[in-house]
């Protein structure tokens, strides 16, 4: 990240606040690395200071709670969102030192995830109450987008196919989602109710299923579609409130093709584009 990019982000922060952050950053951009001791000697030889007070500045602005997280994560996801109209944003949980586990929002640029949003959590706790967590992280993510001026599609492996969770996302008006489903789960469609593993799938292949129940209890209606790139073990279940057609995803045949049709619609939709092109989302 360049110093005027830095600068952006970090504008709606205090001096004093902006020069530490800044110092922190360049310290861990030089070790590659986020010890604590290590970058306060970077930072110690910078400032012309000794290494025990850069250490001090580094945990003083780490337990600072006048800092707006949140503020910078609005100015990270502006920048990010300067030639797009639309962000890739995904979710997932990462582990941390012991005991902490980070849930973590990050934009997807090319093939590269930047982290925009965190929150880290002791693990006792997330067993306790992690659907609250997501919950709250997601309802924040949407309220800084919004700030921001910025639309998102939410891409979310299998660890967020719960139901209350996808309707959640359903709610998030102007915004999308792709969440991978688990092959287990019942899908109640006209043709009939069966489990995603059942609905015989191909590899190379894809499959539209349209708005079904997920459940049998019909706890969340979505649009689910499968694919399955070849060389992969498994298909890609995914709940989904998009209305693209599958050709975004699937190439059609290389006989629609030269009609100039789309098969979007069918159960077999078509060729799969390069498998890298959706699982690298969602990998």
């Amino acid at each position: 990240m360049s110093q005027e990019a830095l600068g952006q982000v970090l504008s709606p922060l205090r001096k004093s606040q902006r020069t530490t952050i800044s110092l922190v950053v360049q310290a861990m951009a030089t070790l590659g690395q986020a010890a604590s001791i290590p970058i306060a000697a970077v930072v110690a030889q910078r400032v012309g200071c000794q290494v025990d007070s850069a250490l001090t500045r580094v945990y003083r602005l780490l337990h600072n709670r006048r800092l707006d997280d949140l503020a910078v994560s609005r100015e990270m996801i502006r920048m990010l969102a300067k030639r797009t109209t639309s962000l890739l944003v995904a979710l997932d949980w990462t582990e941390w030192h012991p005991p902490l586990r980070m849930l973590l929002a990050s934009v997807v640029v090319g093939t590269r995830a930047v982290p925009v949003s965190a929150a880290a959590f002791i693990k006792t706790a997330i067993r306790r109450s992690q659907n609250c967590w997501e919950n709250s992280f997601l309802q924040m993510l949407v309220m800084v987008l919004r700030e921001a001026g910025v639309v998102a599609c939410f891409l979310a492996d299998r660890g967020f196919r719960r139901t209350s969770f996808i309707a959640l996302l359903l709610k998030q008006t102007g915004h999308s989602f792709l969440v991978r489903l688990a092959e287990n789960v019942t899908v109640e469609a006209k043709r009939g109710s069966r489990t995603l593993r059942k609905w015989g799938l191909q590899p190379g292949r894809a499959m539209d299923l349209g708005w079904v129940d997920l459940r049998q209890d019909a706890a969340v209606n979505v649009r689910v579609v499968g694919i399955w790139a070849r060389g992969h073990r498994e298909p890609w279940w995914l709940a989904t409130n998009r209305t693209d057609a599958l050709t975004h995803l699937v190439g059609g045949s290389k006989k629609d093709a030269k009609k100039g049709n789309s098969r979007a619609g069918s159960d077999e939709a078509g060729v799969l584009k390069p498998a890298h092109y959706f699982s690298s989302l969602l990998s």
